[in-house]
């Protein structure tokens, strides 16, 4: 198995950055009742998911951006934020509104919603950088976006970095440029990307084909984009929901399939919303292959990152004296992901 470390320079000892959004949804639910202030956005779910798998909170970054309508520094969101110990930045900026949106359950199912905006929204790029450079040297960062951006953020971190040591780039593409119009400008970024992680119907519709139900079905979507990854040891982190994930290598050296923690046949089975449930999982595996340059401590870590943020929601409720989430601590889950899957864990 190939390890490859991205140590800490004297630039920063960041590990991870992600420069998804921050957005505070107004959620409504099947019941008719509603929950405000739940705070989500791939940029937030994919720090979280890299703050449940690591040992030293303060190798995360991330940015979380309040306007004039949430100023107060006691609000419940940030302090939920600062508990997590992290270097997610949050910053208020008194002309604008915080990015909201409004989340409408249609169906029994919690993966059955729509979404819209309520307010503009705020993206992160790598002009944020410009004042933060330890987030500037981060060994990994997570981008959310489609082809075309995807290179022009990786060039500009790259330029602004002006040092020989590149940063891991872990791709999750909008869901919304899935397309298979759009399907020659995502080989294209690929080409700049080190761990591609879409989930498998995204990554189906890419290639003009419905949603796989089967390892079989998802195996052919993943191997269909292996070929265009070209940076060394870089791999397609391929997100199959119930199903768990499956990595595969440019080189094809490495082939494994990984269940999801949460399964009915176990007793603390618990799936209540899906919703950042990808980001976290996409954050988790940024970290940790950062960290380590292991591809099953990763995909591990992942799913066991994921299985916390789906069991409520909204975020898990962190406990910064037990370091526990949802009341187990990461490493007691994690141990019980390798009894569980003991010949996919240890093999």
């Amino acid at each position: 198995m190939e390890n490859r470390e991205y140590e800490a320079n004297d630039k920063s000892h960041v590990m991870f950055t992600s420069l998804g959004m921050f957005i505070v949804d107004e959620v409504h639910l099947l019941n008719g009742s509603v929950r405000k202030d739940v705070m989500g956005g791939g940029g937030l779910y994919a720090t979280v998911g890299a703050r449940i798998v690591c040992d030293n909170p303060r190798t995360i970054g991330g940015f979380a951006d309040f306007g004039g309508d949430m100023v107060d520094d006691d609000h419940e969101v940030k302090r939920v934020i600062s508990s997590w110990n992290t270097l997610m930045k949050q910053r208020v900026d008194r002309r604008r509104l915080t990015t909201r949106g409004l989340v409408n359950y249609t169906m029994s199912s919690t993966e059955q919603m729509s979404f819209s905006y309520l307010t503009p929204k705020k993206r992160i790029g790598v002009a944020d950088l410009d004042e933060e450079e330890e987030l500037l040297y981060s060994k990994s960062f997570h981008l959310l976006s489609d082809g075309p951006k995807l290179i022009e953020i990786v060039q500009g971190i790259v330029d602004k970095r002006n040092c020989a040591e590149k940063p891991l780039i872990v791709w999750e593409p909008f869901g919304v440029y899935c397309v298979s119009a759009r399907l020659e400008e995502t080989i294209k970024a690929l080409e700049h990307v080190d761990i591609f992680t879409p989930n498998a119907a995204e990554a189906a519709c890419l290639l003009g084909r419905s949603e796989p139900e089967t390892r079989e079905e998802m195996d052919f979507v993943a191997n269909s984009f292996v070929k265009y990854l070209k940076k060394p040891n870089s791999a397609i982190v391929l997100r199959c929901g119930k199903l768990g994930s499956l990595t595969i290598t440019g080189d094809k050296s490495y082939h494994k399939w990984f269940p999801a923690y949460h399964d009915p046949k176990f007793s603390d089975f618990k799936v209540v919303d899906t919703t950042g449930g990808g980001n976290s999982f996409a954050g988790a595996v940024a970290f940790m292959f950062a960290s380590t340059g292991n591809w099953t401590l990763s995909n591990i870590a992942a799913n066991v990152a994921s299985s916390f943020v789906i069991e409520q929601l909204g975020v898990p409720v962190y406990d910064p004296v037990e370091d526990t989430w949802n009341g187990v601590a990461t490493s007691a889950r994690q141990k019980e992901y390798i009894r569980r899957y003991e010949d996919v864990a240890l093999n």
